[in-house]
């Protein structure tokens, strides 16, 4: 009697098959249950008292889309028990590997995403935000190109074709827009190589500004004329881009022409008294003032001098005033430029 009923047959399987279905679908369940509270649980409390948010994510992560996939996993092995016919074997087969697939990519796309911000997080600025996005996309693209290549392996899907197809319109793709792919190319080398961020003043040929924006295609700088100039990431990375935020001290260099009617004695004097102004400057180291040639029009005079600010408006200021100083102390001796060429003097900026 006892036998007979063990071996009652209800869908290809016997009462036996199914109760020891019900076992090992119970005991791995409990198995699994077990593991969560003793790992995930004191875990949890363990990151908790470190003070560790990274831990923390990362168990959250492990409790919220591995742990299905383990379940899953649980009632695909207790299944296998029973006997299937050929149809409902594969299907159920691929239902199962999609179920664990799918919870095990979320799960490695979200870590790896999660691992990568959180390298970044100590530099905190618009164009890692930015950086961080991306390569987070890129990141769960590629998880989950490599899932769907696992899952078709498994199910038996000839990916040959499939593959060529796509190397071939990859291909087109690539040279229909490879100017976008070049400048997107380039915004990883800025962001990664850092010649320059937001906030430094950098020059480029003959534009120059404050770096406010650097995108995927285009970075933007804010001119000390007020407008904004944008350049493609490509010609930033092709051309001479001049940074001054490690600059310290500003070398200045500039002409004074002199009128060629001056007397010697004054002549001799102009040294002293441009070092005299450039020294009541704050933040400024007199180099020199030299009477360097003899010009078409003028006596030229090369003076040269520091100022101790990356600030481009301060460096500015201080030329301006020492302008000022200069023209008053030449009238104050009597000492009188040339009119002849094209302005009294010009200045020249190079960093040191």
């Amino acid at each position: 009697m006892t036998q007979s009923f063990w071996q009652v047959t209800f869908l290809n399987n016997t009462v036996k098959q199914y109760v020891l279905f019900a076992i090992v679908l119970v005991a791995g369940m409990l198995t699994a249950l077990v593991l969560k509270h003793v790992f995930l649980k004191r875990g949890r409390k363990w990151a908790e008292r470190n003070t560790s948010p990274a831990k923390a994510n990362g168990i959250d992560l492990l409790e919220k889309y591995l742990m299905p996939a383990v379940y899953i996993f649980v009632f695909y092995i207790s299944v296998r028990v029973l006997t299937l016919n050929g149809i409902a074997s594969r299907v159920f087969r691929l239902i199962t590997l999609a179920g664990i697939i799918v919870f095990a990519a979320i799960f490695a796309s979200k870590l790896l995403v999660f691992l990568f911000a959180k390298y970044w997080e100590k530099k905190k600025n618009q164009e890692n935000e930015t950086l961080v996005r991306w390569v987070g996309m890129a990141i769960q693209a590629a998880v989950w190109v490599v899932a769907f290549l696992l899952f078709a392996d498994n199910a038996g899907i000839k990916l040959t074709s499939v593959i060529t197809g796509l190397g071939l319109g990859g291909i087109v793709l690539a040279f229909a827009a490879q100017e976008v792919l070049k400048d997107i190319f380039c915004y990883f080398s800025i962001v990664f190589d850092r010649p320059f961020e937001t906030g430094d003043f950098i020059s480029v040929e003959q534009y120059s500004g404050n770096v406010e924006h650097i995108g995927i295609k285009t970075t933007r700088l804010r001119s000390l004329s007020g407008e904004e100039l944008i350049f493609s990431n490509k010609d930033l990375t092709d051309s001479r881009v001049k940074n001054f935020r490690s600059l310290e001290a500003r070398r200045v260099l500039f002409e004074l022409n002199i009128s060629y009617e001056t007397s010697n004695e004054k002549l001799q004097i102009i040294p002293q008294l441009v070092q005299e102004v450039i020294d009541r400057q704050k933040d400024t180291r007199f180099e020199r003032a030299y009477f360097m040639r003899f010009g078409e029009y003028s006596l030229i005079y090369e003076v040269a001098y520091y100022v101790y600010s990356k600030d481009y408006e301060k460096y500015v200021g201080i030329q301006q005033v020492i302008n000022f100083g200069i023209k008053e102390s030449f009238e104050a001796q009597g000492i009188e430029f040339a009119y002849r060429e094209a302005g009294p003097w010009s200045s020249l900026s190079k960093k040191v």
